[in-house]
């Protein structure tokens, strides 16, 4: 009877995620205005509380805290280099799987001579709740405020026929506040295997988007959904495919792929694997990734390789990034507390 069970739970979450993933594909190929308005990392889960708000605090440890930095487009022009500074930490832990959890982020994003770009700084909070026999099941929810600037620099521009004429725009730079909201929930099975799913929403008031003192240009409402998992393939691999689809006005982005992990000390106990990713993102590059995991301490690398139309003029050089993120222990017993199942191998 056992047996039985745990066959067909993993029945249940093949199909369940390759139900999913054949849903976005045939979405995405009848969809082909694909465009990129907000910041966007290639590392998809380098830094979670960036994907979704609701994985604030996510983590066993009682602390983490992350950086992703990214150059685009420097074959190009002078292209972007961005920025991410993220720290978290877990306000509440109970013994039976509740938890409260705060998170900080900041996102630099400039290009170009004019030094143009955006600095946000967001805050968000979660809440989130084991259920379930062994409470392998577990939810979260969370909102994020953020306060978003954007700028340039104006010295160095060059409006209409001279200097001093700036064709009546009459600010060089402006901020405005976005409220953000994100569901999260992941399961662990008996031999194992993992599967996440998460939905973020944001720009949820709309906030008004110019560089002039009144307009009727707003930001419009951003979903994001993704699903993972998590498998071993034998005691030394294991798999992890993910799917990430966003949607904003007649915009639609998919990225699709999977990450092959290697067990660098199965016989020891400390934490020691590497991963190499392959990736797509629809119409536009292809993502190659390397994380290298020790203990709870990840750093990893990711180069996109570019496909979309600006190919004869980038050569195929898109992004690279590098980023790391560390969680951590004051209190040694914390860790006990915790019921969120990570995947770890």
């Amino acid at each position: 009877m056992r047996c039985s069970r745990l066959f067909n739970k993993k029945c249940f979450a093949v199909v369940t995620f390759v139900y999913s993933l054949k849903l976005f594909l045939i979405f995405c190929i009848y969809t082909f205005n694909v465009q990129a308005q907000d910041v966007r990392f290639s590392s998809l889960e380098a830094n979670p509380l960036f994907l979704n708000p609701a994985l604030t605090g996510f983590f066993a440890e009682q602390f983490r805290c992350g950086t992703v930095y990214r150059n685009q487009w420097s074959s190009v022009s002078k292209g972007y280099n961005t920025f991410l500074l993220t720290a978290e930490s877990h306000l509440y832990q109970s013994k039976n799987g509740t938890g409260l959890s705060f998170g900080l982020e900041f996102i630099s994003d400039v290009a170009g001579s004019l030094s143009y770009g955006s600095r946000n700084v967001g805050l968000s909070v979660a809440f989130y709740k084991s259920f379930g026999q062994q409470n392998k099941h577990v939810f979260s929810f969370a909102v994020k405020g953020n306060r978003q600037s954007y700028s340039y620099d104006v010295t160095n521009a060059d409006f209409g026929a001279s200097p001093s004429d700036l064709e009546n725009i009459p600010l060089n730079s402006f901020y405005f506040y976005d409220v953000s909201a994100g569901f999260h929930w992941q399961t662990a099975f008996d031999n194992g295997q993992i599967i996440s799913s998460g939905l973020s929403l944001s720009h949820i008031n709309k906030p008004a988007f110019s560089y002039f003192a009144t307009n009727n240009s707003n930001i419009p409402l951003k979903t994001n959904f993704y699903a993972t998992y998590f498998f071993e393939s034998s005691s030394t691999y294991a798999f992890k495919p993910i799917i990430i689809a966003e949607f904003q006005n007649t915009n639609l982005e998919v990225v699709a792929g999977s990450e092959i992990i290697l067990d660098l000390n199965p016989m020891l106990y400390e934490e020691k694997s590497f991963a190499a990713g392959l990736y797509y993102r629809v119409l536009d590059a292809l993502i190659l990734t390397g994380v290298f995991t020790y203990n709870n301490l990840n750093i990893g690398i990711s180069y996109d390789i570019n496909l979309s139309m600006l190919t004869p003029v980038s050569k195929s050089y898109g992004a690279v990034e590098i980023w790391l993120n560390y969680a951590f222990n004051i209190n040694k017993r914390a860790r006990r507390l915790s019921k969120i199942p990570c995947p770890v191998f």
